[in-house]
Order: structure tokens, then C-alpha cells, then sequence
């Protein structure tokens, strides 16, 4: 009897524990690899526990995306599957049939279809009880205990402070080639300049996007930025300051804008990279 009683008791404890999302992450990200679908690359980036009573769903935490189109992640109990949503509820992601309360459980997402997608979801949550956060956050920051992210140090960037920077100029090998012609998606034979220059929000705040820098080209309205697994580089309406291009990215960016798109990368530089 006392060996029954002590199973139910185990029980009970983990059934409220999950209840409570003590186990959960507070942030999540995707990375999307390089599969041949390009629309796809745009469902990476991170992903944080959502709020204003909404965080719930099935017993399980609703995640929000951080930065880029309105996305959510949470589970579905008709379906017995972890699903990225759209802000209409449409999607196209969903993990294989699960119970897990746990997200980090998944590990990938496939294409509604049940093609492989090469998407991947990994908690990013630093931990603030090792050495007051320091160590997980490439002791180059602190991690905030409330939302467990990195508070880097100047002079670095990243989910765990890891790249050292930004550059304040990036120099191609090789310049970028041709614009899009108004007559179809014809290129002109001519040649860019190689160098892109750090965009900044402010006077001595870098423009950020996905913990990455931006990078413009102010004479022929090129801007490069990371969408979570590639460097893109996209061409807008001439004069745009940093909130046309913000509210691009979050709004109108589509994989039918991108001029160049990088081989896959996590890297804080798009130098030394193929595009």
C-alpha cells in the first residue's frame, strides 16, 4: 500500500508541475536549414512565452514570435501535435504526434504535407543560477532572470553574447550584380559596390533584427539582414530610413524580394559566406 501511495504522490507532483509550465521554456527558436522551399526560411527566429492571458493551451505554453510576421506556436489537441500558426490560423509547420508538455522535446518540424522541412526548435533560455548568468551567456553578459534572456556587454551581440562586434562595414569578395528591371525579373549587366555599412537606430545604437546586424547600402537602397539560418540581401524604394525598413521586415518581407540569399549560416557576419 505505501509503494502505491508514493507512485500517486510522484504522480500528482508531476501532473501539477506541468500544469504550472515549470518545466517550460521562457524562449524558443526556430532555424530553418536549407530546404527548398524559401518561404519557409522566414518561420525562424525566436519565439517567447506569450502573455496578456493567452499564454495557454492544453495544459501547455503558448509561444509568440519575437521579431517578423505574427506567428504563434502551441499545441493542438485535436491533432496531438506542436503547430506554427499564422495570425489567420493558417499554417504550415507541425512537430510529429506528441503528448510532451515540453517544446524542446520536439526537436524538428515538418511541412503539413509530412515532407521534411530541415526545421529545428531548441530552447534558448539562458540560466540565470549559473554564476549569476555569466556563464551561459558566454560570460560576455548577465542573463535577465525574469525573461532568460542575455544582457550582452557592449561590444557584443547574440542570444548567448557570442559574436564579438557588429562590424561596422562588411566588404564582399565579389559585388553583388544587376537590379531587378522594370520589365520582369530581368537583371541589368552592372556592377554594386562591394562594401555594406552598419545601419544604426540611433547615434550609437545598432540596428538589430533576429540578435543580428542590419546593413544597408544607402546609394542603391540594398539592405542586408538575417532571417534565422541565411543572410539576405533586398531591395527597396530609394530613401528608406531605418523604419521603412523595419516595418518592411516585420509586414511585406516575402523570399520573392530577396535579390542574393546566403548558404545556411548562425553566423553574427555575413563575411566569408557563399551567396
Amino acid at each position: 500500500a505505501g509503494i502505491t501511495i508514493c507512485m500517486w504522490v510522484g504522480l500528482s507532483v508531476v501532473v501539477i508541475q506541468q500544469d504550472a509550465s515549470q518545466f517550460a521554456c521562457r524562449r524558443v527558436a526556430i532555424e530553418v536549414g536549407d530546404t527548398k522551399y524559401a518561404w519557409a526560411r522566414h518561420y525562424s527566429g525566436a519565439f517567447s512565452q506569450a502573455v496578456d492571458g493567452y499564454g495557454r493551451a492544453y495544459q501547455r505554453t503558448v509561444y509568440t514570435k519575437e521579431e517578423g510576421a505574427n506567428m504563434t506556436i502551441e499545441y493542438s489537441k485535436w491533432r496531438m501535435r506542436w503547430i506554427v500558426y499564422f495570425e489567420d490560423n493558417s499554417f504550415s509547420l507541425m512537430s510529429e504526434r506528441t503528448r510532451t508538455f515540453d517544446i524542446a522535446e520536439v526537436g524538428e518540424f515538418r511541412f503539413w504535407t509530412g515532407e521534411a522541412s530541415d526545421a529545428e526548435i531548441k530552447c534558448i533560455d539562458c540560466s540565470s543560477k549559473m554564476k549569476g548568468g555569466v556563464e551561459s551567456c558566454s560570460f560576455r553578459g548577465e542573463c535577465d532572470p525574469d525573461t532568460r534572456k542575455c544582457r550582452c556587454s557592449e561590444g557584443y551581440f547574440g542570444s548567448r553574447c557570442q559574436h564579438k562586434g557588429p562590424c561596422t562595414e562588411v566588404i564582399m569578395h565579389e559585388p553583388f550584380k544587376g537590379s531587378k528591371s522594370t520589365s520582369g525579373n530581368a537583371y541589368r549587366n552592372r556592377a554594386y559596390p562591394k562594401s555594406f555599412d552598419l545601419m544604426y537606430v540611433s547615434k550609437d545604437k545598432p540596428a538589430m533584427w533576429l540578435d543580428h546586424p542590419l546593413y544597408g547600402q544607402r546609394q542603391t537602397s540594398r539592405y542586408m539582414f538575417y532571417d534565422g539560418g541565411h543572410w539576405n540581401v533586398i531591395q527597396l524604394e530609394p530613401n528608406s530610413d531605418i523604419t521603412n525598413i523595419y516595418d518592411y521586415l516585420v509586414n511585406e518581407v516575402t523570399h520573392e524580394d530577396v535579390l542574393y540569399v546566403s548558404e545556411p549560416s548562425n553566423s553574427g557576419s555575413p563575411t566569408h559566406l557563399s551567396f
